[in-house]
């Protein structure tokens, strides 16, 4: 397992037991990014960034090798969540300014094996500053966003395949956290917490 502090992560393989420091960036000094979000897959570590000038976007780190690539340069924006769908990378990004919050991907193999890394970006329904989170599972991906003026964020479906973001609901205040099973999920917003199961709301 894999933990974060602000430039820092904690690894431990015996269950956290005991735990290993690693610094993934101290070769940066002061210009190295913090670390806004993490996802382990295999012994591949992908970690993105709160807002960096320089050196934001997303990293692989190889916990075997202890070397170091970043995989995509994002300067004005934060990677809120990471995630894995089937052969995929998922990015949930945007700042608290503007509404330029996206969700972008990539092909994992492609991220870990070449030397450049192709990215695409799906459209949305709706425009948000930031997305938060990421929940996948049996092949239904979620995302929920930052709060709009009115105090409401959104939870919307990813369909990868064909490139698009969905809303189909809201929640008050921001998106924090979301969890799925299959369609229904539970989310986390900082106004309320809202479950849905099969298409029945509770509140």
């Amino acid at each position: 397992m894999v933990a974060h502090g602000e430039k820092t992560l904690y690894h431990s393989n015996n269950f956290g037991s005991t735990w290993e420091t690693i610094h993934p960036f101290l070769d940066y000094g002061s210009d190295a990014p913090s670390i806004r979000s993490l996802f382990l897959y295999k012994h591949y570590l992908f970690i993105g960034t709160k807002i960096h000038a320089k050196y934001g976007g997303v990293w692989l780190f190889d916990l075997e090798t202890r070397k170091l690539k970043r995989i995509k340069i994002v300067k004005n924006q934060m990677i809120s969540a990471l995630t894995i769908y089937n052969s995929y990378l998922v990015a949930a990004s945007g700042s608290c300014k503007g509404i330029s919050g996206n969700i972008s991907f990539c092909k994992i193999d492609e991220s870990i094996e070449s030397e450049k890394t192709y990215w695409h970006t799906c459209q949305s329904e709706q425009k948000a500053s930031s997305y938060l989170d990421l929940s996948v599972d049996q092949n239904v991906l979620y995302t929920t966003s930052t709060q709009n003026k009115a105090g409401i964020s959104t939870i919307c479906r990813v369909h990868l395949a064909e490139g698009i973001v969905t809303v189909c609901d809201s929640v008050k205040g921001h998106g924090w956290r979301i969890v799925n099973q299959k369609e229904g999920y539970v989310v986390a917003g900082s106004g309320e917490s809202k479950a849905m199961q099969w298409k029945k709301k509770v509140v």
